[in-house]
Formats: C-alpha cells, structure tokens, sequence
C-alpha cells in the first residue's frame, strides 16, 4: 500500500543541463532527498579502465566485455569450482578472456585471479559453500599469507600491485573494527612508487586515506575522490566537512586545482545556497566540470524552492506568510547567482560557454525575463552536447509557454511538438520524466492565467501521470500508486477543487469532439474518466452555486445506474436524506434508501415551487429543505453531494495534493465559503430553518425549527475543534416554550434540560 508521496516525487526540476563527463557526480545531482544515489559511477568508468587494463595485459584479440563478464559477473564459487575441476572452458565455452587465460604463458594471470575470487568469496554474504573447500573461508588469512610475503619475487609489476591491493585491503578488513594500526606497508612499497596510472593505484589511495588520521588522511581522501569515479561516494562521505578540519586540510592542497577539489567536496551536497563558496572555488579551477556542476546544483535548488512551492504544493495558511519572505529572499539569491554567471561568462569558451549561456537564459526564464534569455538561449553552439540541446528546447518550450497565444492552435502544436521529444527522451532517460511533470504544472499555471481551466486541468493530469512514470523508472513504485489510484478521484479531483460551470462544459465538448487536434489528442491520451462523471463533477458545482435548475439538468443526462455502480456513491448515498442524520440517534439506521442525484434535486426543485404556489405549506417545506441540506454538510447523510471525500478530523477530503488535494484544499478560508458556507458551518440548513421559524403556524413546527437552529450552530462551532459555542435563544425556547410539543417528548435530553436550568 502507498502512503504517500517523496519530497523527490513532488520537486520540480527542469534544468539537466551539464557537461559531458557529470555523470561521475551522479550521487550529488541535487535531489530531495540525502542523496540521489549512492552509485558514484553508473557508466563503470572505473571498472571498464581495469578491463581495458587486463586486456592490454592479455592481448588485443580478447574482448572486453569477456573480461568484464568474468570479473564483474561471474559468481565467485562458480569460478573457482570450475578452475579447481578443470572446466574453466567448457564453463565458459565462447569467453575469449578463459582462453586465453588457459594458455601456458598466462598461467600466473589464471593464479592470481582464482586467488582474487577466493578473496572475493570471502567478503560476500553468500550462505553457499563450495564442496571442494568448504574451510577455505576460515584459513584463508593462514593459508595465503605466504603469497603476500613473497611479492618481491612476483617481477611482474600488473601481478605485483594487484597482489598488494589485495593484501591491502585484507589487512584493513581485518583490523577496521579493532584497535589495532592498519599495516599500510603494501601501498608505501609496492603502489606508491609505481609511475603507472593503473586503477589499482587510484584504488589503493583509499585504503591509505582510511589509514591515515587528521588532516592529512581528510587530504587523501580528496586525491581518492578527484582521481577515481567508483570511490567518490565513500570519500565524500569519510571527508570531514567541519571548517576547523577543512582550513588544516587546505594546507596539505600542492596547487589551485586540490585547493579547488577540496572546497568543492565540503559543499557538494549541501542543500544549503553556495554561491559564496561558488566564488571561491571559480578563481581555482575556473575550468574544472567541478565548478559547472556546483552551478548546476545552485538553479537546481532554486527551481525547489520557487516551482515546487508554486506549481505542486498546496500551502496552509500559517505557512503563508513565511512561504512569501522565502520566497522574496530566494528571488534575490536567484539575481545574486545571475549575476555572477553572467561576470564570468565573457571569460570562458567551449562547452562551458555554452553550459553559462543556458545557466543563465534559464535564471532568465525563471524571472520571467524572456528577452534578456533569449539573447543567451540563442548564442547557443550547434555543436552543444546533447544535455545543453536538450536543455535548449526545453527553454523553447517555455518560451512558447510564456511569449505566444497559447490559445492559438499552432502555438498549442508546437509545444505538442516539443512534449513529444522529450518523451521520446524519457524513453532511454528516465529522469527526463521530472522535466516533462515540471514542465506540464508551468503550462497548467500559464492556461489558469487566462483562464482556460479545462485545459489547465488536463494538463495538470497529464502532469501527474509523468510524475508516475518518473516514480516507477527512478523509485520502482510509481506505477503501482498510479495504477490503483488513478482511476478513481484523482481523474477529477482538479476539476472539482478550482472548475466552474464554463470549464466543465468545455472539457465535456473537448472529450466528446470526434475530430480533435493534435494537442486535444495528446491531452485526452490519459487515463481520465467517463464523461458520465465529468458531468457529475458540473452538477456538483451547479449543486454548490445553488443553481438546482442547472443541476438536475445536468444529473438527467447521467443514468441512474452510474450512481449506483460508480465510484464510492452508493456506500455513502444510500439514506434518506430529508430525514435529518443528526436527529437519527435514537432510531436504528438503514443502508438501502435508492438515492439518486436527479430525484433529490427534483423534490428541492418541487419544494422551492410549492412555497411559492402554497403559502400554508412554507413552514414545513423550509423544514425539509433545512433538513436537505444540513443532510449535504459534513455531519450529514448526504455529504457526497457537495463533495467527493472527507477525512476524519473534518478537513473536506484532504487527501495528497498530487491527486486529491481536497475539493478545496489546505485553505480554511476556501473550505468555509464553498457551497455558500453550507458545508462546513450549515449556513444555507439554517437559513431555512430560521425562515421556517417566521413561518411557523403551529408550535411542533416552531420546536422543530427551534430544535435544529440550535443543531446548525452548534455543528459550526466544532469543524476543526474550536470550542467558541455558547447555548442560544433556540436552545432555551426548545426547553421553555416547546417543552409540551411532541418533538420536545422525542428528541429533548434531561441531561440537557438540567443545563438549561
């Protein structure tokens, strides 16, 4: 079961603009949560470099991705038991990397790497044994010792640093939760002289950083992140980041460039604004991926803290006030960082002079400063890498979003245009699916400007199925939330929180229009719901304007049989609801009364009608309609009227904002003025009621309306908790002057009674 969202799934983003070696610092891309991944080299830049080393080693006539089969995905045990058999080839029949490791000349090759497996084995979780050397675990130390002991005589320097790091990183094992001093012995005299760039060397430095104490092993471990991709994430993570370490770490740094590496991994995962340490680092390495990749994280915050709020959440009002000093503050950041990308713009070339100039065209959009970006957007190379392309038409589509009629329907194509490639991107590159969400909430908020909510609120279900499909590739649950939720509320819960009668009609047309556009395509190619319901939703709000005409009009075109079928109706509307739920607690309650939308506002519609041909009918008829509607407020047995969903603490159907939201979200205010306050307070109950008073010809209609004047204001003190109810006038003349009617004998409380005397 799901039970809610991620601040990963609900952040915005549209910036994924960089360079083309970024991807080693994927577990640093700015994200919502601790990290973004805890993968430092998705594309195995490091272990395809030990491949490509094996294979200069062995011979160009292997294939790498052989030697990447045996290394990286070949079971240890499974190895080993065939080397010991003597079936390496017919275990691997076709691995150009076994045969020529079967060759006589490659023989210590073989030795060594069926040493490695065993190590391998030993530090796996793995519950299997192997048959043929089922003790091998617990004398491997003893056993293979006399290996590491004897390098010297190992002339072979590849075979020689591999044996060292092996026995390296065995020693740490062994000692890392002991009180013991690792032996970094096997790095000082067989790794650290060597002028090779082999990745063992690089590797190695780690465990020397894990060995050494203070500033200088906090030194190391920024030579392990800068030189290695595989091991950033744990350097990163053992590097102290406190600024008393960090000042004594700066004085171990030989030059501009380790100066630059070592302030930049104190603040590569800050969620916090940089810009100040931005500035320090540029004049150090003005050049380094570092640097753009640190921008890349500060507009990436800021589209957090400006889009998120603005486009995806539903705020309180508490939060309003603070939301707005934020806000304003985050905007003087955003100039303050604009500004400084544009000083050290003129400076640079290349692909970092184009990474600046989309840095900057987007900080631009952002402000919604279309035309000082365009001048960046359009200085643009063509031969841009493809993040920076891609990132071009993104900002084209906001372009077209922010500059163009967006009413017009070549303007709708061409941002169509635009969806569909980043779709076609989605496909190979999953996060592109945060892009496309972001970018369809902007185009939701763009149509809301003018008003067009039908629009807007297909967009923004659109929206919603992107995000999904973001959670189901990135988080691998989405799909799931999607799929058992989607077809139910969330199909029109935007409709119902902000649609008014002109907006649903234009939706409804939009759906049934036989020959649609491109864009109507694109935007009815969803999950949505039956038309049937979308006029439900219409006469929900006719209902709530208290347009009861427009409102059975509407619930005709709808078959009785969708509320009976359909949805959660018929759990909810299934009590009679001229008899009042609050007057219920003495008789028992049944569950089977055949409601159906079109009937309830037929009788209003005939209660309204006959008030006006027969006057001696007033009273009773206000009566029932006070009843009527007191039945449509949340302690009713008719709320589903004027609502889809209510939650227990009284909230009208506070559900999460990306499918609910409730009819009327977070915002008090919004709750208490729907359906002219009837909801929440009784407002429309109780002006039937008092009008009922005024026409009362008998005191069992005045005790009754007395009776339910007091119900009406007493459920309105309590919506949310406020305890701001004192007993009225209709409360005490229930109990003095109606005390000899039969309402009194049937609904009056001796406990109450007592009170009021």
């Amino acid at each position: 079961m799901f039970w809610g969202e991620s601040m990963e799934t609900v952040r915005l983003a549209l910036f994924r603009a960089g360079l083309k070696d970024f991807s080693v610092f994927n577990p640093f891309v700015y994200s919502a949560d601790l990290y973004h991944s805890n993968s430092s080299d998705p594309e195995r830049l490091d272990q395809m470099q030990n491949c490509k080393e094996w294979q200069d080693k062995i011979g160009k006539s292997v294939h790498i991705k052989d030697i990447d089969k045996i290394l990286y995905y070949t079971n240890p045990a499974y190895f080993e038991c065939a080397y010991q058999e003597g079936s390496l080839a017919s275990s691997f029949a076709g691995n150009t990397f076994v045969k020529a490791l079967l060759l006589p000349k490659n023989a210590a090759l073989l030795s060594y790497l069926s040493f490695a497996k065993k190590i391998e084995y030993y530090y796996t979780d793995s519950e299997e044994d192997w048959e043929t050397w089922e003790n091998e675990q617990q004398n491997l130390t003893t056993q293979y010792f006399p290996i590491f002991v004897r390098l010297d005589t190992v002339s072979d320097e590849f075979l020689q640093m591999r044996y060292a790091f092996l026995m390296l990183r065995h020693t740490f094992q062994l000692v890392k939760n002991t009180a013991e001093k690792a032996d970094i012995s096997y790095y000082e005299k067989y790794i650290k002289p060597s002028k090779s760039n082999t990745i063992i060397k690089k590797w190695a430095l780690l465990y020397k950083a894990m060995m050494t104490e203070g500033a200088e092993g906090n030194y190391l471990y920024s030579l392990v992140f800068d030189r290695c991709h595989e091991k950033k994430f744990i350097s990163y993570y053992s590097f102290d980041k406190s600024p008393t370490m960090l000042a004594k770490t700066l004085q171990y740094a030989q030059n501009d460039h380790e100066k630059g590496v070592i302030r930049a991994i104190s603040i590569i995962n800050n969620p916090r604004p940089q810009l100040t340490n931005l500035k320090k680092i540029y004049p150090l390495m003005p050049n380094s991926p570092y640097f753009y990749f640190l921008v890349q994280r500060e507009i990436n915050k800021l589209e957090d803290w400006l889009f998120t709020s603005k486009y995806s959440r539903y705020r309180y009002e508490s939060e309003e006030r603070t939301n707005n000093q934020n806000t304003a503050k985050d905007k003087q950041y955003l100039q303050a960082l604009k500004v400084f990308l544009q000083e050290i713009y003129p400076k640079t070339k290349g692909e970092q002079k184009d990474f600046l100039a989309i840095a900057i065209a987007h900080l631009c959009f952002m402000q919604e400063n279309m035309e000082e970006g365009k001048g960046y957007l359009y200085n643009i190379s063509a031969a841009a890498n493809a993040t920076i392309l891609n990132q071009k038409n993104i900002e084209l589509a906001l372009l077209t979003l922010k500059t163009q009629d967006i009413r017009a329907e070549k303007t709708q194509h061409d941002f169509w245009g635009n969806i569909r490639q980043l779709e076609k991107i989605a496909q190979k590159q999953p996060e592109t699916y945060k892009t496309l969400h972001t970018l369809l909430r902007i185009a939701c908020d763009e149509y809301e400007k003018i008003d067009d909510l039908a629009i807007g609120g297909l967009l923004h279900s659109k929206s919603v199925y992107y995000k999904y499909q973001f959670d189901e590739k990135m988080q691998e649950w989405g799909e799931l939330l999607y799929s058992e939720e989607r077809n139910v509320y969330a199909n029109i819960g935007y409709f119902d929180r902000k649609a008014r009668i002109k907006d649903m009609d234009k939706l409804i047309f939009m759906l049934e229009k036989k020959h649609k556009t491109p864009f109507e395509t694109f935007l009815c190619a969803q999950t949505l719901a039956s038309t049937y319901f979308y006029k439900d939703v219409k006469g929900t709000i006719a209902f709530r304007n208290s347009d009861l005409k427009l409102a059975y009009e509407t619930f005709r075109q709808i078959p009785d049989t969708f509320w009976e079928k359909q949805y959660q109706f018929a759990g909810y509307l299934n009590e009679n609801p001229f008899e009042p739920l609050s007057l219920s607690y003495k008789d028992a309650r049944y569950f089977h009364f055949p409601f159906h939308k079109t009937e309830f506002l037929q009788e209003l519609l005939c209660y309204q009608q006959e008030i006006q041909m027969y006057p001696q009918k007033k009273a009773d008829h206000y009566l029932q309609l006070g009843h009527a509607y007191l039945n449509c407020t949340f302690w009713g047995n008719s709320w589903m009227m004027a609502v889809y969903g209510q939650s227990q603490d009284g909230r009208t159907n506070f559900y999460s904002e990306h499918l609910y939201g409730s009819a009327f979200g977070e915002d008090k205010k919004n709750r208490e003025k729907m359906f002219e306050g009837n909801y929440l307070k009784g407002n429309l109950a109780k002006k039937y009621y008092l009008l009922a008073l005024q026409n009362a010809t008998n005191d069992e209609q005045r005790a009754m309306a007395s009776l339910m004047i007091h119900i009406c204001t007493y459920k309105a003190a309590f919506p949310f908790g406020e305890k701001n109810y004192h007993a009225g006038k209709s409360l005490m003349d229930f109990y003095t002057k109606y005390a000899h009617t039969a309402v009194f004998e049937s609904y009056s409380c001796p406990l109450l009674a007592d009170f009021v005397k």
